[in-house]
């Protein structure tokens, strides 16, 4: 792929990739497609700076640091991660304060577990203008907060019987 310098536009979703090295040369790259794969570290792109499309729906990624400095980013689908977004509201600030060209950024979330400190970000993050896909997110990512939510539907469901 090192002789392919001038691409712009690449799709390699569902292709059991884990493993995107070999892209780091590809920087005129505006669209990269990489849904469905296995793929964990994102390092290699975080120079490639002429995304405004990005889709790493259905990975295993958590670490989004390398996309920070990526100044077109305005479509990221992160769906089907276990993305941190502390890295994202770093960049939102930074879109928010001006030193980014693309003001506003689209993000995709869903199926993404989220906790409490996710979700306050999430709410940084619209404060900063990103618009959120979808727009009140509610995954549940602890065990013991679903075991809290499950337990408190079992009491009810107990003091109802219990009232029959």
């Amino acid at each position: 792929m090192s002789g392919l310098t001038n691409l712009q536009y690449l799709e390699l979703s569902r292709n059991e990739i884990s493993d995107i090295a070999s892209l780091e040369k590809l920087t005129q790259l505006s669209a990269l497609y990489l849904s469905g794969n296995r793929i964990s570290n994102i390092n290699a792109i975080q120079n490639l700076h002429k995304f405004s499309s990005l889709y790493l729906d259905g990975n295993k990624v958590s670490d989004l640091k390398p996309l920070v400095e990526i100044r077109n980013l305005s479509s990221l689908d992160l769906s089907g991660n276990q993305s941190d977004l502390k890295s994202l509201v770093v960049m939102a600030k930074k879109d928010f304060e001006g030193e980014k060209l693309v003001p506003y950024l689209f993000l995709s979330i869903h199926g993404n577990p989220l906790n409490a400190a996710a979700k306050a970000q999430l709410a940084e993050l619209k404060g900063y203008g990103v618009r959120l896909e979808p727009e009140e997110p509610t995954t549940i990512s602890h065990k013991s907060d679903a075991q809290k939510a499950t337990a408190g539907s079992s009491k009810k469901k107990a003091s109802t019987q219990t009232k029959k």
